[in-house]
């Protein structure tokens, strides 16, 4: 399943594929190496529709999640859309200090000086 997602990202963001159309996904599914008889019976039953509907829910409500990317740390902190790795680095440099509450303290850019927008 994770050559699957990994399939869909490529598709949605290098190749600008619409993964909304059924037959993008059954292509993707079939390159993923799934059974896609099962995998188009799945998808023909909606019974996942809910779950991920109700999780896309819990992401907007827990973590204000308004675009993609979206990266969640310990269900607590998000960095949402497209953030320099600079800012991943920091949050992750900070959490692995122990930073209170998991907080990374916001540094300034290093290309900028201080307090310059």
């Amino acid at each position: 399943m994770e050559r699957f997602h990994m399939l869909l990202f490529r598709a949605y963001f290098e190749e600008s594929r619409d993964i909304s159309r059924r037959q993008v996904l059954v292509e993707l599914a079939e390159e993923a190496g799934l059974a896609v008889e099962q995998f188009e019976a799945e998808l023909n039953s909606g019974a996942q529709r809910s779950v991920v509907m109700r999780e896309y829910a819990e992401a907007v409500a827990r973590f204000g999640v308004s675009s993609i990317p979206t990266a969640i740390f310990n269900e607590k902190l998000a960095l949402i859309g497209a953030v320099p790795i600079e800012e991943y680095r920091h949050l992750i440099d900070g959490m692995l200090a122990g930073e209170p509450g998991g907080v990374a303290p916001w540094a300034e850019p290093q290309d900028k000086e201080p307090g310059q927008p």
